[in-house]
Protein backbone atom coordinates (compact mmCIF):
# COMPACT_ATOMS: atom_id res chain seq x y z
CA UNK A 1 0.00 0.00 0.00
CA UNK A 2 1.24 3.27 -0.97
CA UNK A 3 2.43 5.81 1.73
CA UNK A 4 0.12 8.83 2.56
CA UNK A 5 2.30 10.46 4.45
CA UNK A 6 6.36 9.65 3.90
CA UNK A 7 8.71 11.64 6.28
CA UNK A 8 12.19 12.37 4.43
CA UNK A 9 13.89 13.96 7.71
CA UNK A 10 13.32 14.22 11.20
CA UNK A 11 15.97 16.37 13.50
CA UNK A 12 15.31 17.25 17.15
CA UNK A 13 18.26 20.09 17.45
CA UNK A 14 19.01 22.92 19.65
CA UNK A 15 18.83 26.25 18.15
CA UNK A 16 21.78 27.98 19.46
CA UNK A 17 22.35 31.48 20.26
CA UNK A 18 22.06 33.83 17.25
CA UNK A 19 21.74 31.41 15.07
CA UNK A 20 18.75 31.74 12.02
CA UNK A 21 17.81 29.57 9.04
CA UNK A 22 18.37 31.70 5.24
CA UNK A 23 15.76 32.06 2.76
CA UNK A 24 14.81 28.86 0.87
CA UNK A 25 11.95 27.03 -0.16
CA UNK A 26 11.27 23.06 -0.16
CA UNK A 27 9.13 20.43 -2.88
CA UNK A 28 8.02 18.96 0.42
CA UNK A 29 5.94 19.74 3.60
CA UNK A 30 7.74 21.19 6.11
CA UNK A 31 6.60 20.90 9.85
CA UNK A 32 8.24 22.39 13.09
CA UNK A 33 7.56 21.91 16.78
CA UNK A 34 9.08 24.30 19.25
CA UNK A 35 9.26 22.14 22.10
CA UNK A 36 11.33 24.65 24.47
CA UNK A 37 12.37 28.34 24.40
CA UNK A 38 11.64 30.68 21.29
CA UNK A 39 12.27 31.17 17.49
CA UNK A 40 10.83 33.86 15.16
CA UNK A 41 10.41 32.80 11.45
CA UNK A 42 9.06 34.56 8.21
CA UNK A 43 6.52 32.36 6.03
CA UNK A 44 5.38 33.38 2.53
CA UNK A 45 6.76 37.39 3.94
CA UNK A 46 5.02 37.35 7.52
CA UNK A 47 6.78 37.43 10.44
CA UNK A 48 5.65 35.11 13.66
CA UNK A 49 6.99 34.61 17.08
CA UNK A 50 6.84 30.74 17.85
CA UNK A 51 7.42 30.16 21.49
CA UNK A 52 7.69 26.49 23.45
CA UNK A 53 4.52 24.50 22.57
CA UNK A 54 4.06 26.08 18.93
CA UNK A 55 3.76 23.75 15.42
CA UNK A 56 3.26 25.06 12.22
CA UNK A 57 3.49 23.74 8.85
CA UNK A 58 5.16 24.98 5.86
CA UNK A 59 3.59 24.01 2.55
CA UNK A 60 5.87 22.83 -0.01
CA UNK A 61 7.07 25.86 -2.45
CA UNK A 62 6.92 28.45 0.29
CA UNK A 63 9.59 30.78 0.62
CA UNK A 64 10.55 30.94 4.76
CA UNK A 65 13.72 31.59 7.28
CA UNK A 66 14.69 31.86 10.68
CA UNK A 67 15.49 34.97 12.32
CA UNK A 68 18.30 34.55 14.94
CA UNK A 69 17.69 32.70 18.03
CA UNK A 70 17.51 34.87 20.89
CA UNK A 71 16.74 32.54 23.65
CA UNK A 72 18.87 30.00 25.43
CA UNK A 73 17.56 26.34 25.68
CA UNK A 74 15.52 26.94 22.64
CA UNK A 75 15.06 22.93 20.86
CA UNK A 76 12.64 22.27 17.98
CA UNK A 77 12.04 19.44 16.54
CA UNK A 78 12.14 19.38 12.43
CA UNK A 79 10.23 17.18 9.69
CA UNK A 80 10.25 17.24 5.81
CA UNK A 81 7.33 15.15 4.81
CA UNK A 82 5.86 14.00 0.95
CA UNK A 83 2.06 13.78 1.34
CA UNK A 84 0.75 12.20 -1.61
CA UNK A 85 -2.95 11.58 -0.36
CA UNK A 86 -4.55 14.52 -2.20
CA UNK A 87 -7.60 14.52 0.65
CA UNK A 88 -4.81 15.15 3.42
CA UNK A 89 -3.55 17.85 0.48
CA UNK A 90 -6.73 19.93 0.59
CA UNK A 91 -7.41 19.42 4.27
CA UNK A 92 -3.83 20.58 5.07
CA UNK A 93 -4.82 23.56 2.76
CA UNK A 94 -7.63 24.61 5.03
CA UNK A 95 -6.45 24.04 8.37
CA UNK A 96 -4.74 27.58 10.01
CA UNK A 97 -0.90 27.39 9.16
CA UNK A 98 0.31 27.68 12.92
CA UNK A 99 -1.19 26.38 16.33
CA UNK A 100 -0.15 25.95 19.89
CA UNK A 101 -0.42 22.60 21.46
CA UNK A 102 -2.96 22.48 24.82
CA UNK A 103 -3.73 18.86 24.99
CA UNK A 104 -4.32 17.78 21.53
CA UNK A 105 -5.17 14.23 23.40
CA UNK A 106 -7.76 15.37 25.81
CA UNK A 107 -9.51 17.10 22.79
CA UNK A 108 -9.42 14.54 20.69
CA UNK A 109 -10.93 12.06 22.78
CA UNK A 110 -13.72 15.07 23.78
CA UNK A 111 -14.47 15.17 20.09
CA UNK A 112 -14.91 11.48 19.41
CA UNK A 113 -16.87 11.40 23.03
CA UNK A 114 -19.46 13.99 21.78
CA UNK A 115 -19.67 13.07 18.04
CA UNK A 116 -19.41 9.31 17.60
CA UNK A 117 -22.92 8.57 17.53
CA UNK A 118 -23.54 11.12 14.70
CA UNK A 119 -24.30 10.00 11.14
CA UNK A 120 -22.45 12.74 9.11
CA UNK A 121 -20.07 10.87 6.83
CA UNK A 122 -17.74 13.34 7.36
CA UNK A 123 -18.01 13.66 11.29
CA UNK A 124 -17.41 9.18 10.95
CA UNK A 125 -14.31 9.90 8.91
CA UNK A 126 -12.91 12.44 11.27
CA UNK A 127 -13.87 9.93 13.82
CA UNK A 128 -11.64 7.18 12.19
CA UNK A 129 -9.03 9.15 11.40
CA UNK A 130 -8.35 9.92 15.00
CA UNK A 131 -8.72 7.03 16.72
CA UNK A 132 -6.42 5.78 14.04
CA UNK A 133 -4.07 8.16 14.43
CA UNK A 134 -4.33 7.41 18.64
CA UNK A 135 -4.13 3.35 18.18
CA UNK A 136 -0.60 4.18 15.70
CA UNK A 137 0.95 6.16 18.32
CA UNK A 138 -0.01 3.10 21.10
CA UNK A 139 1.51 0.85 19.03
CA UNK A 140 4.37 2.18 17.93
CA UNK A 141 6.84 0.38 20.44
CA UNK A 142 5.75 -3.12 19.04
CA UNK A 143 5.44 -2.01 15.43
CA UNK A 144 9.36 -0.80 16.26
CA UNK A 145 10.32 -3.65 17.69
CA UNK A 146 8.82 -5.59 14.48
CA UNK A 147 9.92 -3.22 11.62
CA UNK A 148 12.85 -4.76 9.12
CA UNK A 149 16.15 -2.37 9.60
CA UNK A 150 16.98 -0.48 6.79
CA UNK A 151 18.25 3.31 5.28
CA UNK A 152 16.27 6.51 5.70
CA UNK A 153 19.06 7.44 2.59
CA UNK A 154 19.31 4.46 -0.14
CA UNK A 155 17.80 2.08 -1.74
CA UNK A 156 18.17 -1.07 0.06
CA UNK A 157 16.88 -3.54 -2.84
CA UNK A 158 19.22 -6.89 -3.19
CA UNK A 159 20.93 -5.64 0.33
CA UNK A 160 20.93 -8.73 2.64
CA UNK A 161 19.38 -7.89 6.72
CA UNK A 162 22.62 -7.68 7.83
CA UNK A 163 23.94 -4.79 5.43
CA UNK A 164 20.82 -3.00 6.28
CA UNK A 165 21.32 -3.22 9.67
CA UNK A 166 24.61 -1.73 9.22
CA UNK A 167 22.89 1.18 7.45
CA UNK A 168 20.56 2.00 9.67
CA UNK A 169 22.87 1.65 12.68
CA UNK A 170 25.22 3.81 11.00
CA UNK A 171 22.07 5.95 10.25
CA UNK A 172 21.29 6.72 13.81
CA UNK A 173 24.58 6.77 15.38
CA UNK A 174 26.84 8.84 12.78
CA UNK A 175 27.15 11.91 15.41
CA UNK A 176 28.82 9.79 17.75
CA UNK A 177 32.00 8.49 18.13
CA UNK A 178 32.04 5.15 16.04
CA UNK A 179 34.38 2.33 16.10
CA UNK A 180 33.82 -0.91 13.95
CA UNK A 181 34.57 -3.11 17.25
CA UNK A 182 31.48 -1.43 18.60
CA UNK A 183 29.43 -1.72 15.52
CA UNK A 184 30.06 -5.73 15.61
CA UNK A 185 29.06 -6.03 19.35
CA UNK A 186 26.13 -4.32 18.97
CA UNK A 187 25.21 -6.74 15.81
CA UNK A 188 26.36 -9.62 17.64
CA UNK A 189 28.80 -10.36 14.03
CA UNK A 190 32.61 -10.47 14.28
CA UNK A 191 33.96 -6.65 12.25
CA UNK A 192 35.86 -8.25 9.87
CA UNK A 193 33.06 -10.56 8.58
CA UNK A 194 30.82 -7.38 8.48
CA UNK A 195 33.04 -5.51 6.49
CA UNK A 196 33.29 -8.34 3.90
CA UNK A 197 29.50 -8.75 4.04
CA UNK A 198 28.90 -4.97 3.43
CA UNK A 199 31.74 -4.51 0.36
CA UNK A 200 30.02 -8.11 -1.46
CA UNK A 201 26.40 -5.64 -1.39
CA UNK A 202 27.24 -2.31 -1.63
CA UNK A 203 30.55 -1.94 -3.00
CA UNK A 204 31.45 0.48 -0.68
CA UNK A 205 33.08 -0.30 2.54
CA UNK A 206 31.54 0.67 5.79
CA UNK A 207 33.74 3.58 7.13
CA UNK A 208 32.57 4.91 3.36
CA UNK A 209 29.45 4.76 3.92
CA UNK A 210 29.65 6.16 7.71
CA UNK A 211 31.50 9.42 5.77
CA UNK A 212 28.94 9.71 3.14
CA UNK A 213 26.37 9.85 6.19
CA UNK A 214 28.54 12.49 7.62
CA UNK A 215 28.81 14.20 4.73
CA UNK A 216 25.14 14.50 3.31
CA UNK A 217 24.19 15.73 6.78
CA UNK A 218 27.02 18.58 6.51
CA UNK A 219 26.13 19.71 3.03
CA UNK A 220 22.86 19.91 3.75
CA UNK A 221 23.11 22.02 7.13
CA UNK A 222 25.39 24.29 4.99
CA UNK A 223 23.25 24.36 2.16
CA UNK A 224 20.03 25.61 4.08
CA UNK A 225 21.41 26.60 7.46
CA UNK A 226 24.43 28.01 6.53
CA UNK A 227 25.12 26.70 9.90
CA UNK A 228 29.46 27.54 11.03
CA UNK A 229 31.64 25.10 9.72
CA UNK A 230 33.24 24.25 13.43
CA UNK A 231 29.63 23.38 14.85
CA UNK A 232 28.96 20.99 11.77
CA UNK A 233 32.11 19.22 11.94
CA UNK A 234 30.76 18.33 15.59
CA UNK A 235 27.42 17.19 14.96
CA UNK A 236 28.25 15.46 12.23
CA UNK A 237 31.35 13.26 14.48
CA UNK A 238 33.99 14.33 13.39
CA UNK A 239 37.04 14.46 16.10
CA UNK A 240 38.87 17.38 14.42
CA UNK A 241 38.57 20.08 11.67
CA UNK A 242 41.16 19.01 9.54
CA UNK A 243 39.95 15.69 9.12
CA UNK A 244 36.59 16.82 8.58
CA UNK A 245 37.42 19.35 5.85
CA UNK A 246 39.45 16.45 4.52
CA UNK A 247 36.80 14.09 4.18
CA UNK A 248 34.16 17.06 3.14
CA UNK A 249 36.01 17.77 0.17
CA UNK A 250 36.68 14.15 -0.71
CA UNK A 251 32.76 13.83 -1.45
CA UNK A 252 32.50 17.10 -2.86
CA UNK A 253 35.71 18.49 -4.53
CA UNK A 254 35.29 21.54 -2.08
CA UNK A 255 36.79 22.96 1.18
CA UNK A 256 33.57 22.95 3.60
CA UNK A 257 34.42 27.26 4.29
CA UNK A 258 33.79 27.58 0.49
CA UNK A 259 30.92 25.22 -0.18
CA UNK A 260 28.92 27.31 2.60
CA UNK A 261 29.88 30.50 0.80
CA UNK A 262 28.73 29.29 -2.31
CA UNK A 263 25.07 28.55 -0.96
CA UNK A 264 25.32 32.43 0.62
CA UNK A 265 26.12 34.03 -2.54
CA UNK A 266 23.58 32.48 -4.45
CA UNK A 267 19.61 33.60 -4.37
CA UNK A 268 17.02 31.97 -2.77
CA UNK A 269 15.59 31.68 -6.32
CA UNK A 270 18.82 29.72 -7.71
CA UNK A 271 19.30 27.77 -4.51
CA UNK A 272 15.72 26.69 -4.40
CA UNK A 273 16.25 25.28 -8.10
CA UNK A 274 19.05 23.14 -7.36
CA UNK A 275 17.51 21.99 -3.75
CA UNK A 276 14.63 20.44 -6.29
CA UNK A 277 16.95 18.82 -8.78
CA UNK A 278 19.42 17.15 -6.74
CA UNK A 279 18.62 14.03 -4.79
CA UNK A 280 19.96 15.14 -1.75
CA UNK A 281 18.95 18.14 -1.25
CA UNK A 282 15.63 17.10 -2.23
CA UNK A 283 15.77 14.39 0.34
CA UNK A 284 15.27 11.89 -2.67
CA UNK A 285 15.79 8.04 -1.79
CA UNK A 286 18.29 6.91 -4.13
CA UNK A 287 20.91 4.40 -4.59
CA UNK A 288 23.79 4.69 -3.01
CA UNK A 289 26.06 4.90 -5.73
CA UNK A 290 23.67 7.91 -7.25
CA UNK A 291 23.44 9.37 -4.15
CA UNK A 292 27.41 9.53 -3.74
CA UNK A 293 27.46 11.03 -7.23
CA UNK A 294 24.99 13.77 -5.94
CA UNK A 295 27.76 14.81 -3.34
CA UNK A 296 30.08 15.18 -6.11
CA UNK A 297 27.63 17.33 -8.52
CA UNK A 298 26.22 19.32 -5.45
CA UNK A 299 30.07 20.46 -4.89
CA UNK A 300 30.39 21.12 -8.86
CA UNK A 301 27.50 23.35 -8.85
CA UNK A 302 28.68 25.50 -5.43
CA UNK A 303 31.80 26.08 -7.47
CA UNK A 304 29.93 27.53 -10.17
CA UNK A 305 27.83 29.59 -7.74
CA UNK A 306 31.37 30.86 -6.39
CA UNK A 307 32.60 31.88 -9.84
CA UNK A 308 29.24 33.41 -10.83
CA UNK A 309 29.25 35.50 -6.96
CA UNK A 310 33.16 36.19 -7.19
CA UNK A 311 33.91 39.88 -8.01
Amino acid sequence: MEQRIKVVWGKKGNMLLGRQIKEHCHTCYQLYYILSGEARFIVGGQEFRAPGGSCFLIPPMVYHLSLPIEEEGTVCLDFKMLIQDPELQQLLAEIPERFTDSGPLRKQLLYVEENWISRDPAKQKKISDLLYALLLTFGMERMHAEEKPGSRHVLTDGYSDLTCSVLAYIERNYAYPFSLEELGSQLNYNKNYLCSAFRKNTGFCIIDYLNFIRIRHAVICFAFYGQDVGITCEVTGFSNLSHFSRTFKAFTGLPPREFRRAFTLSSAEVNSKIFAQEPILGYRICALEEAIHSLKHIGQTAARLLANGAE
